[in-house]
């Protein structure tokens, strides 16, 4: 969990199960977090030009298990303010990200790193938060189908062909909630 004011502003959980890990983000109302490839997107709109401001994208890197496969995020919504050069991608309410993975400990845990702001202040997050393991079923606590993408594939409204497909994100959402 990561506060401001005293007051939960980030919950953070983690599952995996069934060849996936999974990583959910919640936030308070009027706090929003951004894209793993939030920098990526901005380079791309900016076009080598000098950005006015930038947001740290999301990074997560777990522990106990081994990621075989691109990353998947909800879909983002588009924060960018392109006459003042700032382009960031991000979400509000909640997120999720889900990889592949081929499991190497009984214990998972996953480092999560990036940026939670409102409109007038950020807060750096840095936490480590340990995954439910689950051996047998599927996810639990998952409510109705999760819209995830994988990372960087609606860029301009073009799929990027190193980050995986539509058909993997989909095929990877149907295994996590049979």
């Amino acid at each position: 969990m990561v506060t401001h004011d005293d007051q939960p502003c980030v919950n953070l959980s983690g599952t995996s199960a069934r060849g996936y890990l999974a990583v959910e983000v919640k936030l308070a109302p009027g706090w929003h977090t951004f894209t793993m490839d939030n920098d990526k997107r901005a380079a791309a709109k900016l076009a080598g030009k000098k950005a006015l401001s930038s947001d740290k994208p999301t990074q997560l890197q777990p522990e106990g298990v081994e990621i075989t496969g691109p990353w998947l995020q909800t879909q983002p919504k588009d924060f960018s303010q392109p006459d003042l050069r700032i382009f960031s991608w991000g979400f509000e309410g909640e997120a999720k990200f889900v990889a592949p993975t081929r499991a190497s400990a009984d214990t998972v845990r996953v480092r999560i790193k990036g940026q939670a702001c409102t409109q007038t202040v950020c807060k750096n997050v840095d936490v480590v938060a340990e995954a439910v393991v689950l051996k047998s079923g599927g996810f639990s606590g998952v409510n109705g189908r999760p819209n995830i993408r994988p990372v960087g594939s609606r860029l301009n409204g073009v799929a990027e062909k190193e980050s995986g497909t539509i058909i993997e994100a989909r095929r990877a959402e149907r295994s996590l909630l049979d």
